[in-house]
């Protein structure tokens, strides 16, 4: 984990937040 955060890689970053963000929408769904 603190190799990921020092190699800084932009794609591997926007990947891993359109990821969260798709989770964190379908958790709002379930939550509905």
């Amino acid at each position: 984990m603190l190799q990921d955060a020092i190699t800084f890689d932009p794609s591997e970053v926007s990947s891993e937040v359109v990821s969260s963000g798709f989770v964190s929408l379908v958790g709002q769904a379930f939550s509905l």
